[in-house]
């Protein structure tokens, strides 16, 4: 990220850092106009969660570290990284 400021996401808010498409298979280097847009992100950070009506928060599903599949295809730019809403992951990879 070419910025440096740090962002701490609000609420129920994740900041994902889209993963690099392998750019080898086998052997074989292939074009980047070979590789579609990728959904998998790494999570970098989270929000506190939902509010709840006594002032509290419920914690999100999924934590920093997390390796996940967006709902959307991430366009590509210079920056990896993606401030998305929690309901926007699909899934947590194993």
């Amino acid at each position: 990220m070419t910025d440096t400021r740090t962002i701490k996401p609000i609420g129920p808010n994740v900041l994902v850092e889209r993963d690099e498409p392998a750019r080898m298979v086998g052997s074989i280097a292939l074009p980047d106009s070979s590789f579609e847009q990728k959904r998998e992100a790494t999570v970098i950070a989270t929000g506190p969660g939902y509010p709840l009506d006594d002032g509290g928060f419920a914690p999100l599903f999924v934590q920093p570290g997390d390796r996940v599949i967006l709902g959307y295809v991430v366009q590509e730019n210079d920056d990896r990284r993606v401030l998305c809403h929690e309901g926007d992951i699909l899934a947590v990879v194993l």
